[in-house]
């Protein structure tokens, strides 16, 4: 009787604690870049504890194992809690020694050595990838507050973080909606006289830039971005979404308002805040909130080139 084969040792690159982490977020994540679930279970009688071990192959025939042990919060949403997360590689033992050495100069921050062979190059790339995996995980866990407290306040470390996330963050961490207003506010400059270069003209950016402050809970940035809590009833989970204004580089009345929700906020409520800020924009005298986008149908015709 043949034995099964034995599974291939598998080298430890990182092992890190996440102190409070929605579950469920990080699931999705695992899940959209292709890991797949190899085991999944409870270590032990314990209801709120789980164990989830993920499974990525890569190149050169080496395997990510990426092992989850979950235990959820007594004082909040059983999806919320703390988690640790250890990282693991298998494959050829030559291949994955080299990249385990890799990893760790770039921890001591040795001098770096330009890749010169393939293998080289690809474990850097491994390299790159496993500290990118748990710099993405530490973010899930810090963009999930379990109270307020005084996150919300003006300057605090909180929303300067979120002042810096780039648009990778925001389609991996949160949901997005967007919709576009013009601002329509007559102007009659040609009565201002010798005075119209010095001022400024307003078309109902301002009524915008207010509006949107007053709706929301907190200014990030004047006129660019702005925070909502959402208040919920039927869970303790914190909620909240960012809201961007953008104005279109073809149109100057056009502005795209971004809103981007943290994930955990369900469709339902995702639709009602976005109803409640196209209602208050629309109750402005000099806004339209446009029932379709057009700045994706908007071209930019050049001047004819004179030779």
């Amino acid at each position: 009787q043949l034995l099964p084969p034995l599974p291939a040792p598998r080298t430890m690159f990182s092992t890190y604690f996440l102190s409070a982490v929605r579950v469920k977020g990080i699931l999705l994540m695992r899940i959209i870049e292709g890991y797949r679930a190899k085991r999944y279970g409870h270590n032990t009688q314990d209801l709120d504890k789980v164990s989830i071990h993920f499974t990525l192959p890569l190149e050169f025939g080496t395997v990510l194992h990426y092992e989850l042990q979950f235990v959820s919060s007594r004082y909040h949403n059983p999806l919320v809690g703390s988690a640790h997360v250890k990282i693991e590689l298998s494959g050829d033992p030559v291949f994955v020694q080299a990249v385990k050495n890799q990893f760790i100069s770039h921890q001591v921050k040795s001098q770096k050595v330009r890749p010169l062979t393939v293998a080289r190059k690809v474990a850097d790339g491994l390299c790159r990838y496993l500290r990118w995996v748990r710099k993405e995980d530490c973010l899930e866990s810090y963009l999930c507050p379990l109270e307020w407290s005084d996150k919300l306040s003006l300057g605090s470390p909180f929303l300067r973080r979120i002042q810096t996330l780039n648009e990778l963050h925001k389609r991996r961490h949160f949901r997005n909606e967007k919709f576009e207003v013009v601002c329509a506010k007559k102007t009659f400059e040609n009565d201002a006289g010798l005075l119209s270069e010095f001022m400024d003209t307003d078309h109902g950016e301002k009524e915008l830039f207010e509006c949107i402050s007053n709706w929301s809970t907190q200014t990030i940035t004047e006129e660019k971005n702005y925070v909502k809590r959402i208040d919920r009833t039927h869970t303790d989970l914190t909620a909240y979404c960012i809201i961007e204004i953008e104005q279109s580089p073809c149109v100057s009345r056009l502005f795209t308002i971004k809103m981007d929700f943290f994930k955990g906020v369900y469709a339902e409520e995702r639709l009602s805040v976005v109803l409640s800020l196209k209602s208050c924009l629309s109750s402005c005298r000099d806004i339209v909130v446009l029932p379709k986008s057009l700045s994706d149908f908007l071209m930019v015709r050049l001047p004819p080139q004179v030779e």
